[in-house]
């Protein structure tokens, strides 16, 4: 019988009682909304409604292969299962690093990167999580790490 990790279960707890925030991916996110079950191959896995604490942009998260869960700088982060150090990551990032500035291949505005890494939708795809700002109004996304170059 599966059981959520006991690391998890105080997260959800604070998440939901608005005691601490999220923190994945590089951002910090207040949580709404989090259920909690498991996938048909029998793996632990996080749906979560969030609020984006720097853009208060609302959004919906499924975090795969969850495996505990750790406290960081007065909130908590989700540990996943960590790709086989012999699986391949889709994508380079051609040694864009976190604080570097960057634009699109297309073109568009300079941009800061402030997470590379895996994405969320499986550990061996590269993604990189850019922030600029259009007047007073900050903005964040995420690109395939190919899609992006340094300014």
């Amino acid at each position: 019988m599966n059981s959520i990790p006991e690391t998890v279960k105080k997260a959800l707890d604070e998440f939901l009682h608005k005691v601490a925030p999220l923190h994945y991916e590089g951002r910090w996110y207040r949580v709404g909304s989090a259920t909690a079950d498991f996938d048909d191959a029998g793996k632990f896995r996080l749906r979560l409604g969030v609020v984006d604490l720097v853009t208060a942009e609302r959004l919906d998260m499924t975090l795969h292969d969850v495996t505990s869960a750790r406290e960081f700088e007065g909130g908590w982060y989700f540990i996943h299962t960590e790709p086989k150090a012999d699986e391949p990551k889709t994508g380079k990032a051609d040694g864009i690093k976190v604080g570097d500035v960057v634009v699109l291949k297309s073109g568009g505005p300079k941009m800061t990167v402030s997470y590379v890494g895996p994405c969320s939708l499986g550990p061996s795809i590269l993604k990189c999580v850019c922030v600029w700002f259009e007047g007073y109004t900050i903005h964040s996304r995420e690109f395939a790490a190919e899609a992006i170059e340094r300014f």
